[in-house]
């Protein structure tokens, strides 16, 4: 499937409401080349940064994914090798649906990766 993506960016996007729905494994520097550079973390120091996504599918159908560090209390998600990420969204369809992204973004040629994690226990 073919999606279309506007990040932080390139214009708002509204994640509100967002909860954990996987995890991520891909390095920091991956990410920034793929979706530019994350916004800042939260003020008390749970995230010290994340992506937004607004993710728009061929159907038209669109969600928002948010790809973050969580608690580590330290700078260490600002390191190019980390790969230890939380994915927000509204179901567990954001997960699947981030990893056919990075996939496809990765591998034009169709060939596609393992970089989510949905089960939560």
């Amino acid at each position: 499937m073919s999606y279309t993506v506007k990040t932080h960016n390139t214009g708002h996007v509204d994640a509100c409401c967002t909860s954990l729905v996987g995890y991520l494994t891909l390095e920091r520097s991956k990410l920034v080349e793929l979706f530019g550079e994350p916004m800042d973390g939260s003020g008390d120091g749970k995230t010290v940064c994340e992506w937004e996504l607004e993710v728009t599918d061929e159907k038209g159908d669109a969600g928002v994914i948010t790809i973050y560090d969580w608690k580590n209390y330290d700078q260490s998600a600002m390191a190019d090798d980390y790969k230890d990420w939380n994915i927000g969204g509204a179901s567990n369809r954001s997960a699947r649906v981030l990893n056919e992204l990075i996939s496809e973004m990765i591998n034009p040629n169709g060939d596609y990766g393992n970089y989510v994690r949905t089960s939560l226990y």
